[in-house]
């Protein structure tokens, strides 16, 4: 465990030194980005405690997760994802990346639905409100997301793993992790400027 995360935090990095976001939040290569070891070591730790991550339970026991376990956990994770940019961005109001992010969140949501129908899983309650974590800061609320992605990234590259996920499921999951990088690199970008 402790060397795949070894391993995220270092292509992290590397996607880090090499992309940056432009005035529209569009990656463009080959960009420096300013990084510092102390910053991603903060990101580097299991499991993160800030947050009630659905996914942080995926770390002790995603080989006893059944393939709707980890969609219904997926579906939960992208749910408090949404809630949680929602919710900053009820304190501030227009701020990017969450602006643009929380529209792609949507997007996330709406491509797992799908399974729920395909795999006859039970719609998943919405309990996300209950584990929001109110920033108490600007540079805390980009913290609390690059957390989130990195749990993310992690819950969605643990589930690939798995060689006994359907091939509908392992496309979605892995668009939803590349996804989710695009938003790690948004947000620590933003975490690094607010410093």
């Amino acid at each position: 465990m402790k060397t795949f995360i070894t391993l995220i935090t270092l292509s992290f990095l590397l996607m880090a030194c090499s992309n940056q976001v432009n005035e529209l939040n569009v990656f463009t290569p080959n960009e420096p980005i300013e990084t510092t070891p102390e910053i991603i070591d903060a990101f580097s730790h299991e499991p993160y405690v800030s947050m009630d991550l659905p996914a942080q339970s995926v770390f002790y026991n995603v080989d006893s997760l059944s393939v709707n376990d980890m969609i219904i956990l997926a579906m939960k994770d992208e749910l408090l994802a949404h809630q949680e940019y929602t919710s900053i961005l009820e304190v501030y109001p227009g701020l990017n990346p969450f602006a643009s992010i929380i529209q792609s969140e949507v997007k996330h949501i709406k491509a797992l639905t799908p399974l729920f129908e395909t795999y006859d899983i039970d719609e998943v309650q919405d309990d996300s409100l209950n584990h929001v974590v109110l920033p108490t800061d600007l540079s805390h609320a980009f913290y609390i997301c690059v957390e989130a992605e990195v749990n993310n990234i992690a819950m969605y590259a643990l589930f690939l793993e798995r060689e006994d996920i359907p091939d509908d499921v392992r496309l979605i999951f892995e668009n939803l992790m590349s996804a989710s990088y695009n938003h790690l690199k948004a947000f620590y970008r933003a975490y690094v400027n607010a410093q």
